[in-house]
């Protein structure tokens, strides 16, 4: 089931919330509330990775301070 909209959805290019009426919902709000479609939260890969070597490097730099 697709929605269809009148004119374009705004989303703030920063927090990517989406303007309807004159509310902003966060993404999984307006997926949720509006076009009632459940989800589920996962990690893409490239995060995974960005994360896990954030990570590495905090608890490097961790133990290197005294």
């Amino acid at each position: 089931m697709m929605a269809r909209f009148e004119k374009p959805l705004t989303i703030c290019a920063w927090s990517k919330k989406v303007k309807i009426d004159d509310n902003w919902l966060s993404l999984e709000e307006f997926l949720y509330e509006v076009l009632h479609i459940d989800f589920s939260h996962g990690i893409s890969p490239e995060m995974a990775e960005k994360v896990q070597r954030e990570t590495k490097e905090a608890l490097k730099a961790s133990a290197d301070s005294p």
